[in-house]
């Protein structure tokens, strides 16, 4: 069986951040935030139909950060055999499979 998934992927994805978080030290005083970054992963079956759908997500400190910690998830997506196609466009609530 071909394995197929698409990453629902966008420039305004890839930009936004949620459940931004403000992490504080305080012996220095310094603070560092982290935001969360994601990617959707929609699985299909052979005859093209959406069969799952998975988030990964990490706390990453940048947008270059976030970028990379995506790009890791494609490359190793692909080394599993996957075959990776990225959508130009935003994720919106009615892509759910569920």
């Amino acid at each position: 069986m071909k394995k197929l998934l698409l990453c629902a992927l966008s420039t305004v994805l890839l930009s936004a951040f949620v459940n931004a978080e403000t992490l504080s030290k305080n012996k220095f005083k310094k603070k560092d935030s982290y935001q969360l970054c994601g990617v959707i992963v929609t699985y299909f079956n052979n005859e093209g139909q959406p069969y799952d759908q998975r988030w990964f997500t990490s706390d990453q400190p940048t947008l270059a950060d976030c970028q990379s910690y995506q790009a890791g998830v494609i490359q190793d997506l692909q080394k599993q055999g996957y075959d990776v196609r990225v959508m130009d466009r935003q994720a919106n609530p009615d892509d759910s499979v569920n």
